[in-house]
């Protein structure tokens, strides 16, 4: 089992995560509120829109985040890099909590929101890949997928307080106070946990793996440019292994939303249904993260893929057809589902890089994804109801990422060995140099 040493360093990764999540996340479980404090003038749809679309702003720049934190780790050490996005991650937060609306300002403040939204993603593209890397790299052990897969329950439990903070401020305020101040408190409050964060992470010991590369001079100098050139197959499984996940994510963070303002529930129940949602996804992915370990990242890949493929379409049809009764069942089967998917393919992209350009690429592959699908999808959702008429288009957009993932776990499967999953010693230095078995073997083909 997991040594009580190695515990340390998965909360240590963990508590970061969660609370990164939670303050990305509030800004659009409160998307309505917001869209009237700094879009007043425009119609429902139209302002709605346009928050999300401030809110795609911050996921596109993820890549970028990536690039520059997971650089920063292969260069000057994992530790830094995961230290300081977090603290960045509270700066920006905070801004939002304090920031005033049109009213007081005008057409400053939805461009000060923009700004405050592109440095929240740019923090957010270097946390999760930061903190699973510093994580694997502690933990080379049979029991890998596990630990990353704990690491992603914690990073889905501050979507879950995010759910549960809004679901509580909705029931205890009125609507006139949830509008002038109600739905700045989370703001505000991550934002001073996310700074605790910071100190606390800033006292952690820095990764045997990155101590190693140094005092053999690896450090690789460019690791994107490496990537490029010498890595692009694994840029691409990465990328299209993120796709179910990140719009399942996205989903449920648009679930208030797509409730409230389009079938014209409750906004508590909405807050609700958001709520088991992550609460689901959460347990489902430490115990198929601990699955995959056992019987391989394949197996536990695909059969998500395709039982979030058959039960969504059943589901959303419910969900838009027979009422607020539904939402329970939707919820715990889509995230159920997706929870095979959501604690593997942390794991799974890790696994696909050599230690020189771990960091780096974890951060590019993941973040492109989720920029690409996960920021756009509430957009794309409110879209296409709009366009079509369609309140069953959402799924649609989900399917089709269903389908490019598992894709990606077939490819994965087909070129990268899985003989280093049940591993019970470290890595010897020249593995971690080299990369694991998996990447090895992909180079070999």
């Amino acid at each position: 089992m997991i040594k009580m040493k190695e515990i340390k360093v998965i909360i240590l990764s963990c508590i970061g995560g969660s609370l990164e999540f939670f303050d990305f996340t509030i800004y659009a479980l409160f998307a309505p509120y917001i869209r009237q404090v700094f879009f007043p003038t425009q119609s429902a749809f139209a302002g709605l829109l346009s928050t999300f679309g401030v809110f795609a702003l911050g996921y596109l720049v993820r890549p970028i985040g990536g690039i520059i934190f997971g650089a920063l780790g292969d260069i000057l050490g994992r530790r830094i890099a995961f230290s300081s996005c977090v603290f960045f991650m509270g700066l920006s937060t905070l801004g939002i909590g304090l920031m005033p609306g049109v009213v007081s300002i005008g057409m400053a403040a939805p461009l000060l929101l923009t700004a405050m939204r592109i440095l929240q993603g740019l923090s957010m593209g270097g946390e999760i890949p930061c903190s699973t890397v510093f994580a694997a790299e502690h933990l080379f052990s049979r029991y890998r997928g596990l630990a990353i897969g704990i690491v992603f329950m914690f990073i889905t439990l501050g979507n879950v307080s995010g759910s549960l903070l809004g679901f509580s401020l909705e029931n205890h305020l009125s609507p006139a106070q949830m509008l002038s101040w109600g739905w700045r408190i989370p703001f505000i409050i991550g934002s001073a946990v996310s700074i605790l964060s910071f100190f606390l992470r800033k006292k952690s010991y820095e990764t045997s793996t990155y101590r190693e590369m140094k005092q053999a001079n690896k450090i690789e100098k460019h690791p994107l440019l490496t990537i490029i050139r010498e890595k692009p197959a694994h840029l691409a499984i990465g990328f299209g292994l993120t796709m179910l996940s990140g719009a399942t994510i996205s989903l449920f963070l648009y679930l208030p939303s797509f409730l409230h303002a389009i079938l014209g529930y409750k906004p508590q129940n909405s807050f609700l249904a958001a709520t088991v949602s992550f609460l689901v996804l959460a347990v489902c992915s430490v115990i198929f993260s601990y699955v995959s370990d056992k019987i391989g990242r394949k197996v536990v890949l695909i059969t998500g893929c395709v039982l979030s493929a058959i039960s969504g379409y059943a589901l959303f049809y419910m969900l838009a057809h027979n009422g607020y009764s539904s939402v329970p069942l939707f919820c715990t089967a889509i995230a159920a589902s997706v929870g095979m998917v959501y604690g593997v393919f942390g794991v799974s992209i890790i696994e696909l890089f050599p230690a020189n350009v771990r960091s780096t690429g974890m951060g590019v592959s993941y973040n492109l994804g989720l920029a690409i699908i996960g920021g756009l999808t509430p957009f794309l959702f409110t879209y296409f109801i709009k366009a079509s008429g369609n309140t069953m288009a959402p799924y649609y957009v989900f399917l089709a990422c269903a389908a490019i993932t598992a894709i990606s776990g077939l490819c994965w499967k087909s070129r990268f060995s899985t003989v280093d999953y049940k591993k019970t010693q470290p890595e010897t230095p020249a593995e971690i140099l080299h990369g694991d078995t998996a990447a090895k073997a992909y180079n070999k083909l």
